[in-house]
């Protein structure tokens, strides 16, 4: 008998985490952590099952949604082993630490902003972990080879494939009581080029998938339209004398957004003498993570390494790590300023907020997602004050939203990827990582091709 419960990313966009029981054995794909209003309250309950008697733990890539609550589960008593690609492993490693940093000050970034909402009794220092259970969940790392099948205990076999998302993030086929189960994690956008993307050649033979849905019905814009339209609205700042301010996120979409820039200077698009500022500490981690792991990434990535020409770096970028350089940075000359967070919930962007959407020289440009009852959201609707700090300030500044520069698989990405398996094999496929419309909405699409997509309620359990 094998159970699968749906313990997070049900019927909701983040908190993947799925238990998979034998009569032997029980173990996790991903444990992270909720985010957004509606259900980060989640994240302070107790796990749905005892950590002690979980034996291991498969994670498919470093982003919280999936990773974020797995030294939680060293807090609680588990001691297993947790298994990732090398590149997910040295990200994970570098948020993790940072997510518990964060914890502990409960003063800065988004865990700021969320626990001054929670209810009272969540607020008396009552962590999800701290930097030593980070460490402890660091210590627990196994890494594994894409495409190399392990055996992780006596009938149970993982295989970790390209999911084409982010760097070393996978899909993950798991084989127990002669079933296979693919858990999808977070699929790739195929228009992205940091990456290598998910290979259409690599047919799948699987009995069940456990698949994100969260563009299904829906598609990118244009991926080279979206990145001229991003150039062209800095080199609009820049020629009025204003500075730019890109909340971006540290894994994938700064790497990007470097990578975009230092294009466009070398196409003419912008000027050599244009000034670009990373003030990030953790983007910049980051970004040296995916210089020091340059073989996970692209063709075309590699050919720039090959040339002796770093993709994320380039004449007038600087890197800013201490707090007193950031403030210094608007008594330089106009320029592009990069800082976290992605969604201005917290981090440096918010200081340089307070000093420049005032201004209607300045501009900001937003390159991701923006949830609800974020600041990112209020600015992105047209807020024309916003608070910052307990502190009001009018927003003059030109605000850009700029859709395409997704790296989750749009509708035809999703339908590429269900492409690749046997149907004669395939059995059911669990949509979730997403909202339930769009969960809904690809239900629809797969049932036009004959296989039965279904959508779990968090917390079910379903014998498979």
């Amino acid at each position: 008998m094998t159970k699968l419960s749906f313990l997070g990313a049900a019927e909701t966009v983040t908190g993947s985490c799925f238990l998979v029981e034998t009569d032997r054995n029980k173990f996790l794909v991903d444990c992270g952590m909720f985010q957004g209003p509606d259900v980060e309250d989640r994240n302070f309950e107790k796990f749905k099952f005892d950590p002690r008697q979980i034996d291991f733990l498969l994670l498919t890539h470093t982003h919280i949604d999936h990773s974020g609550l797995i030294p939680k589960l060293f807090r609680e008593g588990f001691r297993g082993e947790v298994y990732m690609t090398v590149p997910t492993s040295h990200l994970a490693e570098l948020l993790l630490l940072d997510a518990a940093k964060i914890q502990e000050n409960n003063q800065r970034d988004e865990f700021r902003r969320r626990v001054l909402r929670m209810k009272k009794s969540q607020m008396s220092g009552n962590l999800l972990y701290d930097t030593r259970d980070a460490l402890s969940a660091i210590n627990s790392f196994r890494t594994v080879e894409l495409d190399k099948e392990i055996e992780i205990r006596e009938g149970i076999k993982a295989t970790f494939i390209n999911a084409g998302h982010i760097l070393g993030a996978a899909s993950i086929v798991v084989e127990v009581d002669n079933l296979r189960i693919l858990f999808s994690g977070d699929i790739g956008h195929r228009g992205q080029e940091l990456v290598a993307h998910f290979d259409l050649n690599k047919s799948l033979s699987v009995d069940y998938v456990v698949m994100e849905s969260l563009y299904g019905g829906k598609y990118h814009e244009d991926r080279r339209l979206t990145e001229r339209e991003l150039i062209d609205a800095i080199n609009l700042t820049l020629q009025r004398n204003g500075n730019v301010m890109i909340p971006s996120f540290a894994v994938e979409r700064t790497q990007e957004l470097l990578y975009i820039i230092k294009t466009a200077k070398q196409k003419r698009l912008i000027g050599d003498n244009v000034q670009v500022f990373l003030d990030s500490p953790l983007a910049i981690g980051a970004t040296q993570i995916y210089t020091d792991s340059k073989l996970a990434l692209s063709k075309m990535v590699q050919q720039s390494f090959a040339l002796g020409d770093s993709p994320f770096s380039f004449p007038g970028l600087k890197t800013i790590r201490s707090y007193k350089q950031s403030l210094g940075i608007w008594k330089k000359e106009p320029s592009v300023i990069i800082a976290g967070s992605g969604m201005a919930n917290g981090g440096r962007i918010l200081s340089h907020f307070k000093k420049g959407l005032s201004d209607a020289k300045n501009s900001v440009c937003f390159v991701g997602y923006q949830a609800e009852q974020t600041l990112g959201r209020e600015l992105t609707e047209g807020a024309k004050k916003v608070l910052i700090d307990d502190k009001v300030t009018r927003v003059k500044a030109k605000i850009n939203t700029f859709f395409g520069f997704s790296a989750h698989g749009d509708n035809g990405d999703l339908l590429d990827f269900v492409g690749r398996l046997d149907k004669d094999r395939l059995r059911k496929v669990f949509l979730l990582h997403a909202e339930l419309e769009r969960s809904e909405v690809f239900k629809e699409e797969l049932a036009k091709k004959q296989i039965e997509g279904v959508i779990p309620e968090w917390k079910q359990s379903i014998e498979l």
